[in-house]
């Protein structure tokens, strides 16, 4: 046997009854909350699948997603971008918070912005605070965005690698989404691509159908 085990069974036996209740019941304790997370985090991911797997419009699987992520991180505001192929463009399509009034009218490019930056290198940024200093960041007035110093961006990706969109998140105070959350809301992100890419055509479709002209019989 090593000498740290012989020293780790050592402290181990020198160890008061007091201490060792004390320890024992952190440890328990620890281990029930990570339970309750684990229970949360499974009741929301199977309300996630609910949502996706409804009849419900696009806007609103796209609202009760983020809200079912802000429950989930306690973040300040959510905002949910579809990557418009034809346009090489993420539009907002989604939102809570001040962005809530701008769907539909805010675009990016693919590297503007954090939400950008997300999107365009495929893979997750966060920003515990100070955001507003990031050179990354692209700030827009409408939005009150200096009232928000951390930021999370996740971007939305297909198994072939091609991208549907990216959520984002933000927090007032310096807000530490913990690794267990960026690891929940990348799961969601996984989960959903599919399903959303597939309402998004469906809409698109529906759209052009509605535009288009019709034949008289």
């Amino acid at each position: 046997m090593s000498s740290k085990a012989n020293s780790h069974l050592q402290t181990e036996s020198s160890e008061s009854p007091e201490k060792s209740l004390e320890r024992l019941r952190q440890e328990n304790s620890r281990l029930e909350k990570l339970l309750d997370i684990r229970a949360q985090e499974n009741a929301l991911l199977n309300e996630v699948i609910s949502t996706i797997g409804s009849t419900l419009r696009l806007e609103e699987v796209l609202r009760r997603l983020l809200e079912a992520i802000n429950r989930a991180t306690s973040c300040d505001m959510g905002s949910i971008y579809l990557y418009d192929k034809e346009k090489d463009l993420l539009v907002l399509a989604s939102a809570t918070g001040p962005f809530e009034a701008y769907v539909g009218q805010i675009h990016m490019t693919l590297g503007e912005g954090i939400t950008g930056w997300a999107a365009l290198h495929r893979k997750p940024i966060f920003l515990k605070e100070a955001a507003l200093a990031d050179p990354r960041f692209h700030y827009i007035p409408e939005s009150r965005e200096e009232n928000f110093q951390s930021i999370f961006s996740v971007p939305i990706i297909g198994k072939d690698g091609s991208l549907t969109g990216v959520i984002t998140l933000q927090a007032v105070a310096p807000h530490e989404f913990s690794k267990q959350q960026r690891s929940f809301i990348s799961n969601i992100a996984a989960l959903v691509t599919g399903p959303l890419r597939t309402r998004s055509s469906m809409r698109t479709l529906n759209a052009s159908l509605i535009s288009s002209p019709r034949s008289r019989c």
